[in-house]
């Protein structure tokens, strides 16, 4: 099995995305929940993703990524 990789989105000095693949060690999901009226039941929506990542050249960073 491969490790999980993501492309590293941060900012060269220059100002460009770094653009390199970075290994994902953990992933945190955020969510929110709802309550739908006239049901008793919550419904979970995905918020974003946090990505714990090693980049070989920005180093260990977290990268959050959107839903």
């Amino acid at each position: 099995m491969q490790p999980e990789t993501i492309i590293c989105d941060n900012r060269t000095v220059e100002g460009a995305p770094c653009g390199r693949r970075a290994l994902v060690h953990m992933i945190h999901y955020v969510y929110r929940t709802e309550r739908t009226p006239g049901h008793s039941s919550l419904t979970h929506v995905l918020l974003e993703a946090d990505y714990d990542i090693e980049c070989p050249r920005c180093g260990h960073r977290t990268q959050t990524v959107k839903a």
